[in-house]
């Protein structure tokens, strides 16, 4: 956190208590150091999804397939059938997923921005800024405590009327879709996966929506 915060937004402000030793403070807004690191993972997620569709172009045109079926065994690698056919393509696989952030990885790295622009902590009865608050910290989180931060943080998006929409995201994101195939890059990038021609699509980029680099 700043030291020169309270020229900003001054030294009063409004908080969300996380428990009864962690709050948040809120600002109607995101800040500029949030949204960078905002910026950062989507250009990650956006890098991961090129190297995907690049690959299952080479795929396709070995395989005598269409991009969205090489693409589709792409994000199911545990398949006996896909196993086999991508076993020419581990290493540009493993690469391709070591290289994307799940969405818990990206949640904890969203939260720790967070906790060092916003946070406080009451140590020796004190509220004390938590500048120096790291990934280690956050992954100490239980889900509980992640769920009330990032409802804050998709609040403070959307300046202060997002809470509904973030628990209707949590419950989408708890639906079985996942269960469609084993790899881990399967529900990451089902909503950037090829489309024919023939195929109208009118959703938009998860980034643009979520809190969160989808």
């Amino acid at each position: 956190m700043s030291k020169y915060a309270f020229l900003i937004h001054g030294d009063e402000g409004q908080y969300e208590a996380i428990n009864e030793r962690l709050r948040l403070r809120k600002y109607g807004a995101w800040l500029i150091a949030e949204k960078i690191q905002q910026d950062k993972l989507a250009k990650q997620q956006a890098r991961q999804v090129l190297s995907a569709v690049q690959l299952a172009k080479r795929i396709a045109d070995r395989e005598g397939m269409s991009v969205e079926e090489a693409f589709a065994r792409l994000q199911n690698q545990g398949e006996a059938d896909n196993a086999l056919m991508l076993a020419d393509y581990l290493d540009e696989a493993r690469e391709m997923v070591e290289g994307g952030l799940s969405r818990n990885e990206s949640d904890a790295k969203v939260i720790s921005i967070f906790m060092r622009t916003r946070g406080e902590g009451l140590i020796k009865n004190k509220w004390v800024p938590l500048a120096d608050w790291n990934d280690g910290d956050t992954e100490m989180l239980n889900e509980e405590l992640k769920d009330k931060i990032m409802a804050v943080i998709s609040t403070e998006q959307s300046g202060g009327s997002a809470a509904e929409d973030f628990e209707e995201e949590e419950q989408a994101a708890e639906q079985p879709e996942e269960a469609e195939g084993n790899s881990p890059i399967g529900s990451d990038l089902n909503a950037s996966a090829p489309k024919s021609s023939s195929t109208e699509t009118t959703g938009t980029a998860a980034t643009d929506e979520s809190p969160l680099v989808a």
